[in-house]
């Protein structure tokens, strides 16, 4: 059964398009469109739609919209990841392969004041020390929280 209107506080599928509308009363409510994931507006005021189903606030899809993944920690501090190195076992580990490495990689890694994800250097030594993708968000996320 399809219904017309803007169903404050409650999520609605709606042909062609998916609605979601957020606030509490009609005055504030934002309405985003997404058509195959992607956002087509967001909207101050009501617009007409087209609802065949309202899904319940604890809905999965409804918390992991508006619960996004945090995004991956791109850099930390010299000082939080040789804490995080120590921290998992790994400075001794670290520092003999850095032993091994270039003058040039040894200077950055005794003299860099941050220690960025998507430097060829943290690749790697991030694949000598044998970790994934994974591994490396949950190292960097836990040093960026010393």
């Amino acid at each position: 059964m399809a219904a017309t209107g803007l169903y404050i506080g409650g999520w609605y599928g709606v042909k062609r398009a998916e609605m979601y509308s957020i606030g509490q009363d009609r005055a504030t409510a934002n309405v985003l469109f997404k058509d195959a994931g992607d956002v087509l507006g967001a909207y101050a005021n009501l617009q007409p739609v087209y609802a065949e189903e309202e899904l319940p606030d604890n809905n999965e899809e409804v918390i992991a919209f508006l619960n996004p993944p945090p995004p991956p920690v791109m850099s930390v501090s010299a000082r939080q990841f040789k804490l995080q190195l120590l921290a998992a076992g790994l400075l001794d580990k670290v520092d003999a392969w850095i032993n091994t490495q270039s003058k040039a990689v040894q200077i950055a890694y005794e003299y860099s004041g941050t220690f960025v994800r998507t430097e060829p250097m943290m690749a790697a030594g991030f694949a000598a020390m044998g970790f994934t993708e994974e591994q490396i968000n949950a190292f960097f996320t836990a040093a960026a929280n010393l």
